[in-house]
């Protein structure tokens, strides 16, 4: 830089005098080149304040597999639906399965099983930034976790952009007490564990809306309230309650649907009760047909499905009134825990455990037709097997379902909806039991 400044110092000595014509042209040039050069030089030296990307895609989609090399993280171009050249498999995460995405996209946390630990993986440089070891797997380990940020007042001493991940543990020991089971809060910025709750058998977590409130279900049926900032838990009973598994939040986050699986979990009638969070208070059940999972659209229609002795079954009611409006819609069976509604109306029901390996079902919610495992039109490729990751696409009309081990892509612009043929394949192609699917742009 001091060779490049002197160059033009001798430049500028030569010009002619100051009182000729020539002189004010060629000062004007000089300086216009001068900032020209400047802009130029700022820009290639300072650069981006992100490193770069070793995938080199903008728009990407995760997946986890445990079976690969020991477990590892497959990074995907979500425009071209194929592996990124770059960097096929993003890195090594020993055991690879459930994953958890932060809020603002810029972590994720991912189980690994043979370990016991959370692996956090940063979006922007796409490696591992920490890991967490849990306490304890008894119990066949975490089967779900939510992340969550942390809140931070500005200027305050400490605050930051920290995330906070919620993980249930059924069969974590907790120093205290006699219970097997708990919800663990961990800093994933840092790779802390900032605090545990006791809660027996802690299976299922379901947070609310603006990440205030936690429903913590256990294997033994009990309902949990915590409160995420104070971290405390509070016991929900209520003779509404039959074996109650799962919730939906409403969309402000005042009442929470809970769903009882009644004779599929050795019950006796599945329902639906309503609990305000202000008051603890549970209102009177809507019997419904089969309840492990659910979900609001934005009409307050309120979709809950499960399995009765007829197979799976799905119901619908208005969530105000909890009256139902369609009940015993035949899906597929099994034990049903996932569930997504694309923006093109057709609701993806995921189960685990089929007998007949047809764990997915399609809802039009329009013509309330459901689809039970569509195959592939002229072909003889059908899905097969457990769902355990469906993710509709931020910005492109399809949906990537991981059933049986292999990631699905459904095209949403048909009904049913059919496996996307552009690349001649109607899934893409990734070695291993691939497990969970995140877009993380």
């Amino acid at each position: 830089m001091t060779q490049f400044r002197s160059a033009i110092i001798s430049v500028f000595n030569n010009i002619a005098a100051p009182n000729s014509s020539e002189y004010v042209l060629k000062s004007r040039f000089f300086f216009c080149c001068l900032a020209i050069l400047t802009l130029f030089l700022l820009l290639s030296c300072g650069g981006s304040s992100q490193p770069p990307r070793p995938s080199g895609l903008a728009n990407r989609v995760i997946a986890s597999t445990p079976l690969v090399n020991g477990g590892q993280i497959y990074v995907i171009d979500a425009t071209q639906d194929t592996v990124s050249f770059n960097n096929p498999a993003i890195l090594s995460v020993t055991g690879a399965s459930n994953m958890a995405l932060t809020p603002d996209k810029t972590k994720t946390a991912v189980f690994g099983s043979t370990t016991n630990s959370i692996f956090v993986i940063d979006s922007q440089t796409e490696a591992t930034s920490g890991t967490v070891g849990l306490s304890s797997a008894i119990g066949g380990g975490p089967q779900s976790m939510v992340a969550m940020p942390i809140p931070c007042v500005p200027g305050t001493n400490g605050c930051s952009s920290d995330e906070l991940l919620i993980v249930a543990e059924p069969g974590a020991s907790v120093a205290g007490t006699s219970l097997l089971g708990a919800v663990q809060f961990i800093d994933i910025t840092s790779g802390t564990l900032v605090t545990t709750v006791a809660i027996s058998q802690a299976r299922r977590l379901v947070l609310s809306h603006d990440g205030t409130k936690l429903l913590v279900f256990g294997d033994d049926y009990g309902v949990n309230l915590v409160d995420t900032s104070a971290r405390t838990a509070t016991p929900i009973t209520s003779p509404s309650f039959d074996h109650p598994v799962n919730a939906v939040f409403s969309s402000d986050d005042k009442t929470a649907y809970i769903l009882s699986c009644g004779p599929e979990c050795g019950g006796t009638t599945a329902n639906v009760a309503a609990l305000t969070i202000s008051s603890g208070v549970v209102g009177t059940p809507t019997p419904v047909s089969a309840a492990t999972v659910g979900i609001i659209d934005g009409a307050n229609n309120l979709y809950v499905a499960g399995t009765g002795a007829s197979g799976g079954l799905l119901d619908i009611l208005n969530a105000s009134s909890l009256t139902v409006s369609k009940s015993a819609i035949p899906i597929g069976d099994g034990y049903h825990n996932n569930m997504v509604l694309t923006t093109k109306g057709q609701l993806f029901i995921g189960a685990r455990n089929c007998p007949d390996g047809k764990c997915m079902s399609i809802l039009n919610t329009t013509s309330q037709t459901a689809y039970i495992n569509p195959c592939v039109a002229g072909t003889a490729t059908c899905p097969s097997g457990d769902v355990t990751g469906m993710l509709p696409l931020d910005n492109r009309a399809l949906i990537y379902v991981a059933q049986g081990g292999i990631l699905h892509i459904y095209d949403l612009t048909h009904d049913p909806p059919s496996e996307n043929l552009t690349l001649g394949v109607p899934f893409l192609v990734l070695q291993g039991n691939i497990i969970d699917v995140k877009q993380i742009d």
